[in-house]
This record gives structure tokens, sequence and C-alpha cells, in this order.
């Protein structure tokens, strides 16, 4: 299912006296989350959003400030919250998947139809990403690449042709 919002960082601490905010940014680049009109809190189910006055890339990650937020203790107090960005900002098309958007989607060998498991999450921290896909027997770990990942489909599953061996303990 198409996600209507999507994480995309995470507020470290404050910055100067005027309210700016370091922010670890989840997107592909800095640069891609500093293009976004606003940014948006989580309070239960319900998003509000912070409109961007200045967003820039800082040191690997972004540095914003934000409309109402005017001082280092207003920025202080959202400190480890995170941040998320509408769908419609970021792919206005909507054309692309996002990782988020493939949790939970079950995997099918796209050759035998076969199902293999469940994407529990998608791993970005190292240079290959990699699905870690939940089976009968464990979990398994399929590199993001064109050669496995035959398509993605955010209603029906994730469609993988895995190599020999790979998924052979289900």
């Amino acid at each position: 299912m198409k996600c209507e919002y999507l994480e995309c960082g995470k507020v470290l601490a404050p910055h100067g006296v005027r309210g700016a905010m370091k922010i670890d940014c989840w997107c592909d680049t800095p640069a891609v989350a500093a293009a976004l009109p606003a940014l948006y809190l989580k309070d239960g189910g319900k998003y509000t959003g912070l409109r961007l006055l200045h967003a820039s890339p800082y040191k690997g990650g972004l540095l914003v400030t934000v409309e109402g937020i005017g001082d280092p203790e207003a920025a202080a107090a959202l400190r480890g919250r995170v941040l998320y960005a509408r769908r419609e900002d970021l792919d206005p098309r909507g054309e692309r998947v996002f990782y988020a958007e493939t949790y939970g989607l079950p995997v099918f060998d796209v050759d035998t139809g076969r199902t293999l498991g469940r994407v529990r999450e998608v791993d970005t921290s190292r240079k290959t990403v990699l699905y870690v896909i939940t089976t009968e027997g464990g979990e398994v770990l399929l590199p993001d690449a064109p050669v496995f990942i035959k398509e993605i489909d955010v209603e029906r599953g994730l469609f993988v042709r895995p190599i020999p061996g790979l998924f052979d303990e289900i």
C-alpha cells in the first residue's frame, strides 16, 4: 500500500540561537529533503506540517529552520522526533516505490509463483541495500539489484528471481 507520509529524518539537536535544527536525513540525499516545502510531525495518527523557511545540507545531514520554531528551547523540544515528508512532495507523479512501502509485502518467485516469505525490513546501512525477508526457515538477505528484484507492486508483492539455494530452507 502506498504511504501518504514517509519517514525522512530525525531531529538531532538545536543549532544556534534562532531555532535552527540539525537533522539526521534519511532521504536519498540531504538535497532531496532540503527541496521539500514542509516537514511533518506525527502525533498519534495526525500529521502536523512545519513549513520550511530554510534548509541546507550540513555535515552529512540537514540544517533547517521552520516556521514557528524561533529559539533553541523550542528546537530542543523536538530533539529525537521523527520527521515525515508527504509522498506527493517526494514523488509528484506517483511513479516511485519507497522502501517503507515494501515492509510486510509477500515475496514471490517470479518464475514459479511460489511464496518465499515476507519483507520484514530494508537494510540501507551497508554499501548494498538488502531486503530482509522472513521465511519459515529464518531470514534471508536479498540484495536490491535488478538481477534479483524483477517487480515491486505495493498492492501484490515483491517478485524476485533468487539464485539457486537462497530460499531452499523453506
